[in-house]
């Protein structure tokens, strides 16, 4: 992961004004393999976490559905789904919508291809 954003605007776009840097202490992967098969890893405050998952993509390939491959990861992590806002050969920009107090609130994760 190399940037996060906020849609604090609240117009449905990445605009540059509202991604920041990932920060550098809280260094966040996700590998996708070809056999529908994965693994987000994280290292916080000198622990490292690894967490195996099953995807597949839906909604015409515009949705990546992520399932923990394992319930018992001891992890508070459940199933969820990734929309694919822009992706290209070096980047992957997946977009969230939850609802913070009665508001949808967008936000944008950056991943850059290793």
């Amino acid at each position: 992961m190399t940037q996060v954003g906020t849609d604090a605007n609240n117009n449905n776009v990445m605009d540059a004004s509202e991604v920041v840097p990932a920060p550098d202490t809280l260094p966040i992967a996700l590998t996708f393999k070809g056999d529908g098969n994965g693994d987000f890893s994280t290292s916080f405050f000198g622990t490292n976490l690894s967490l195996a998952f099953t995807w597949t993509l839906s909604n015409s390939d515009k949705d990546i559905n992520i399932k923990p491959a394992s319930t018992t990861t001891g992890l508070p992590v459940t199933e969820g789904v990734l929309h694919i806002y822009s992706l290209t050969g070096a980047e992957l920009v997946v977009k969230d919508t939850a609802t913070i107090d009665s508001a949808l609130m967008n936000t944008w994760t950056v991943y850059k291809k290793q």
